[in-house]
């Protein structure tokens, strides 16, 4: 898991003013399991749900466009070979 989603995990307790054990409370589990979300584990959807739900957020995620080379231009004249 990033630090990234870490550091969103952090700021969603912080936030909501909740302690690991009360988070833990909302979402049906322990604190040492919410220790853990925090702490790096790789979380499920479902996990990041609940955390989401008892810190009163959302789960977003963002899919970033992957760099595409582009291919090399055709010349002219060999572009018009082929027509």
């Amino acid at each position: 898991m990033t630090a990234t989603l870490i550091n969103a995990l952090l700021v969603a307790r912080t936030r909501a003013k909740l302690t690991q054990a009360q988070v833990a409370r909302r979402m049906g589990t322990s604190q040492s399991a919410v220790a853990r979300l925090e702490s790096g584990r790789s979380p499920s959807l479902a996990s990041l749900r609940k955390y989401a739900a008892a810190t009163g957020s959302r789960v977003e995620i963002t899919l970033a466009p992957a760099k595409i080379k582009s291919a090399p231009a055709k010349s002219k004249r060999r572009a018009a070979r082929q027509i």
